[in-house]
């Protein structure tokens, strides 16, 4: 029994982690594809970075069950050595040492479980001679039942809390009753172009930049998808010949999930096109923020990750629902997947003049303005 305590906790630990990381990713939509999609494909695993995730995840699940009963202690291991050590040369060295404090996802916890791997397969070897022991206390059923009711507690308590509270209520909530009475008062002129979204599409002068007064400004700084949706009931009053969606990045700041932001969305692309079924549906990817944004903004500073994933699924919907993605994320980020400076307020977070007149030519480029496309 001594024998068998010397590695029994560690080893619970690491299956529970490496189990339910993995149980996560597949039964959370699309999560294992996107990280294929979204990770291996970029850093050269294309076009087999999908299989490739595949791969990882289940053997996480295979290597997990082997940890609990003890075998082939030292493959999967190296195995995980691997996976963690390619996760910190291409995802975790670029954000520093810290997981919290002072940092977000850095490289610390995957060093930690690369020690505790290591260690394992040293304890491993010197058990080798010792198998019939641990064989033998393992066919003791009181002690097959200690392992599978901790490591089924620890494995479901993670695996629960991996639902992230998160708060629907739209920041600036004053500004955002403000902008609702104005709109209330403003003359229903049907047929005409509407920017609809939060601070990014408020900020922006468009009829100044079009040099068409006849443009609608729909845009509440602060705003999320919620908001939005819940004043769906004005944009189908105005009946608009063109709508173009800015959306999501008050949502991420707010820790909601991928799915509910990407199905929140495509519901508002879906009343559109039921109740305003002659309008034209354009909706922007998200912009990412630059590292000046955790002065001003610190809910959105190093969530560019997740601005990420909800483009690549805001992409497939647009394919799926039959709307037009325009990607402006592209086009204002720089060389690290941030908001470029020379685009960015100084704020990290808004546009600059040249950042609008930029936008303005991406769209003046595509013909989207033009009002009988």
């Amino acid at each position: 029994m001594k024998n068998l305590n010397k590695t029994l906790i560690l080893r619970i630990a690491l299956a529970t982690i490496f189990l339910s990381h993995s149980l996560h990713g597949i039964f959370t939509k699309n999560d294992v594809n996107d990280f294929g999609n979204f990770l291996l494909n970029k850093i050269g695993f294309a076009p087999f970075g999908v299989a490739l995730a595949w791969i990882i995840v289940l053997s996480q699940v295979v290597g997990s069950i082997a940890f609990l009963f003890n075998k082939c202690i030292k493959p999967f291991s190296v195995l995980f050595i691997f996976i963690l050590t390619i996760g910190i040369v291409f995802e975790h060295f670029k954000e520093g040492w810290f997981v919290v404090g002072r940092g977000r996802n850095g490289m610390e916890f995957s060093f930690l479980l690369i020690c505790v791997l290591v260690s394992l397969m040293i304890s491993d070897t010197k058990e080798e001679e010792k198998k019939g022991m641990i064989i033998k206390c393992f066919k003791n059923i009181k002690m097959k039942r200690l392992v599978f009711i901790l490591f089924f507690t620890l494995t479901t308590t993670i695996v629960v809390g991996q639902n992230t509270v998160y708060d629907t209520i739209q920041y600036a909530r004053e500004h955002h009753q403000k902008r609702l009475t104005l709109f209330k008062i403003e003359p229903i002129v049907k047929g005409k172009i509407i920017f609809l979204g939060n601070s990014l599409t408020e900020f922006g002068d468009w009829q100044k930049l079009l040099n068409d007064t006849s443009i609608i400004n729909r845009g509440i700084a602060g705003d999320n998808t919620f908001g939005v949706i819940n004043r769906l009931e004005d944009i189908i009053n105005l009946q608009p010949k063109k709508i173009f969606i800015e959306i999501g990045i008050n949502d991420i700041s707010q820790n909601i999930p991928v799915e509910i932001i990407v199905s929140n969305i495509t519901s508002i692309v879906k009343i559109l096109k039921e109740k305003s079924p002659k309008t034209k549906v354009y909706v922007y990817s998200i912009l990412p923020t630059n590292d000046n944004v955790k002065n001003n903004y610190p809910d959105a500073f190093n969530k560019n990750n997740v601005v990420s994933l909800v483009n690549l699924q805001l992409q497939r919907e647009a394919k799926r629902i039959k709307f037009t993605y325009i990607d402006l994320s592209t086009i204002f980020k720089d060389k690290k997947n941030n908001l470029n400076l020379v685009y960015a307020d100084s704020d990290g977070l808004h546009l600059n003049g040249l950042g609008y007149q930029t936008w303005i030519k991406i769209l003046k480029s595509k013909h989207y303005l033009q009002i009988n496309l």
